[in-house]
Formats: structure tokens, sequence, C-alpha cells
């Protein structure tokens, strides 16, 4: 089931993101498991993303975990966002560890606006530390990984693509299925 979503006068098809089960239905070569009920994601978070669709907000705020077969890959759920995750990643970790690598301030400015304009969803230790991320403005998912975070580069147009490519059956050069 799809549905039309009008965001910044640009038509995107989502999967049904409006219940988390759908949009995760095409991800069964994962372990997915959604929460009894939804949890807030803190304001502070909440605040810095305003710009993030609801629907996307509302699967993040419904799922407990959504995890590759390999256990490299996951989707940052409410708990990573909120800090109260067993991961032993933070949902912020390659703003982090990019700050942590400059002490210029004009640098350090670029990064937090970066990283204003990213919305991560997704992480990968598999080949290296990796993100997706929902981008600001174009809403597409856009891609980065070690040593420069900040190049990012398009992944897919929307959620629903990329959870479509992600469905497919892993390949061994792939970091995403």
């Amino acid at each position: 089931m799809t549905r039309a979503l009008l965001v910044e006068d640009r038509r995107d098809t989502y999967d049904d993101l409006t219940r988390p089960a759908n949009a995760l239905a095409v991800l069964r070569w994962w372990s997915t498991r959604l929460l009894a009920s939804p949890e807030p994601l803190e304001p502070e978070v909440r605040a810095r993303y305003s710009w993030v669709p609801r629907e996307i907000i509302d699967l993040v705020e419904s799922v407990e975990s959504v995890v590759s077969k390999d256990e490299k890959t996951w989707l940052l759920t409410v708990r990573d966002f909120n800090g109260s995750s067993e991961s032993a990643f933070s949902w912020n970790e390659w703003e982090r560890l990019s700050l942590d690598a400059t002490d210029d301030p004009a640098s350090r400015a670029r990064i937090s606006q970066f990283w204003d304009g990213h919305f991560p969803l997704f992480a990968s230790v598999r080949f290296g530390y990796a993100y997706l991320a929902l981008e600001r403005g174009t809403l597409n998912i856009v891609e980065g990984d070690e040593p420069e975070f900040e190049e990012a580069r398009l992944e897919a147009r929307s959620l629903g693509e990329m959870l479509q490519k992600m469905a497919q059956p892993a390949r061994a050069t792939s970091r995403w299925t």
C-alpha cells in the first residue's frame, strides 16, 4: 500500500509510513521488533529536527529494534535518540567523531550545521562506520562514511525507496542489505 505525501512542495511516494509495521514489512531479512506503545523523542531532538516529517518521527518512536541479519546495520530508534538503548554507539556518533577530530571553530560550526540538516536514520559498521540520513530540504536519503562523514552521497529519493533497496537479499558488497 502506498500513499502520496506532499512535503515542501514536492510530491513523493512513500510506503505507508503511517503504520511502522507496514513500512518495515519489506525488510524480511532483518530482525524487527515494534514497541508495545510509542515512546516520544526527547524535546532537544524534536527541536533540532522539527523539519522531519511526522511519519518518520512516528516510525522512529514506534520501533524497539530493526537489525540486519549480521547485526552490523540497524535503524536508530527512539531509545538510541533518548540515550536509553544498549548500543555502544550514540545516535550522533558520526557528528561526535567529526567534532572530536578538529579544534577549528569554523570547522566545528560547519559540522554542526551539516548535522542540523541531516537526521540520522540507519547506522552501519559493515565495511567501516557509515550512516543513512534524511536530508533537510530534499528529504532524500543520503549515505556518509568515514573518514569524511559530512561528504554525503544520494542513496535514495525517499525512505520508502531506501527500504525497498534494503529489502533485497544481502549482497556481499552492500552495507545496507
